[in-house]
């Protein structure tokens, strides 16, 4: 390329500037110097060796990466500008309900953040498990790809930017950029509040599995949110057409609460999964983060008087509310309360786990590589 003479220095301490503006100037650098009669340099790069069709396949799937990664930064934007409680009634308009849940009504019961419930004890019991956890975890949520940065003096030779060399600029090198550290995730803890949690002291455990992902997730500042679900009974005011969500941490101020509100975890009415879950997986949906996760803390029995919403009716309506989920690539992961799962609870949730407090970050940490990795 002749404009790359103007890089050329005719004097002795030009040949010094341009060395330096070209990189190390040892010897095996990939730029070689400039001769006495001005014979432009010349680029002996390894990659020139490379397969140009590999080249160009790497730099546009390297540019799909990019403008990928602009396009979640456009998304996150508009989510803060925009970010509001969605009513209970837009929830249940935007999905497409089949018959079998089409006379339910919805509500979300709102709590303050930080309320003057006191999870200090709880907190002192599970933050070392989470702290192990999220140490565990945290390397299958970074980002895989390196995005370069471009426009440098020095680096290695940006074949996209030699063009510039036309027009005087030296700024025609890269640098491959350090992993980011910054997790593009969001979380979701759909906790069963039904009364069959109150055997073995099951939401006691929910309680307790709770606050150790709401830490975790806190540690990973990942943004996350935390509800409490259940159903009413054929004798309470909406004779038992109503589904309720009891919203225990909201994502907009996840990374700030100390979780008072997960000690509201308690056992209540009857619950239907198949409907909860639709409604939170709609919830994780419209966050503009990549990864989305959604645990389901649950004894997987779901059951609704009302119309018979149990036993098989019920498991397999959740199971097809979590294909329903996966389609929109969101990760359920089911975690178990009580005895030994039934084969229907594992049918509900493929990625199921079944562990007592203490190795709960082992078991689930497990599960979520295997989850991510697929």
């Amino acid at each position: 390329l002749p404009a790359l003479g103007l890089f050329c220095g005719r004097t002795e301490e030009g040949e010094k500037e341009s060395t330096e503006s070209f990189g190390t100037g040892d010897k095996d650098s990939s730029v070689s110097g400039c001769s006495d009669s001005g014979t432009p340099y010349s680029f002996d790069d390894e990659d020139d060796e490379d397969d140009p069709i590999e080249e160009l396949s790497e730099l546009m799937e390297e540019a799909s990466d990019e403008l990928d990664m602009l396009d979640r930064q456009e998304r996150k934007s508009e989510s803060k500008g925009t970010e509001r409680d969605i009513t209970p009634m837009e929830l249940c308009n935007s999905i497409d309900w089949n018959e079998l849940h089409k006379a339910m009504k919805f509500d979300i019961i709102r709590h303050p953040i930080n309320s003057d419930l006191d999870p200090a004890g709880l907190i002192k019991q599970v933050k070392p498990l989470a702290k192990k956890l999220a140490k565990e975890i945290k390397p299958y949520f970074l980002p895989k790809n390196n995005y370069p940065q471009r426009g440098k003096k020095r680096g290695r030779i940006d074949a996209r930017a030699l063009y510039k060399t036309s027009f005087n600029e030296d700024r025609v090198f890269y640098k491959k950029a350090e992993p980011s550290q910054r997790l593009d995730v969001a979380a979701y803890l759909l906790i069963d509040g039904s009364g069959s949690m109150s055997d073995q002291s099951k939401y006691i455990r929910a309680r307790e599995a709770a606050m150790l992902c709401h830490l975790t997730l806190k540690e990973l500042q990942i943004v996350h949110a935390a509800t409490l679900f259940d159903a009413e009974f054929r004798r309470e005011r909406h004779r038992g057409y109503m589904v309720r969500h009891e919203a225990l941490i909201n994502f907009s101020t996840s990374l700030i609460d100390n979780g008072a509100n997960l000690m509201r975890v308690r056992h209540k009415s009857d619950n239907r999964d198949g409907y909860s879950i639709r409604i939170a997986a709609k919830e994780l949906a419209m966050r503009p983060e990549k990864k989305k996760i959604l645990l389901v803390l649950s004894d997987g029995e779901p059951y609704h008087g009302i119309d018979h919403y149990g036993c098989g009716v019920g498991q397999m309506d959740s199971r097809r509310a979590v294909i329903e989920a996966e389609r929109d690539n969101i990760i359920v992961i089911g975690i178990h309360f009580g005895e030994v799962p039934s084969e229907a609870h594992k049918l509900m949730y493929p990625n199921l786990v079944y562990s007592k407090i203490e190795p709960l970050p082992s078991v689930l940490g497990a599960t979520l590589k295997r989850a991510l990795t697929k």
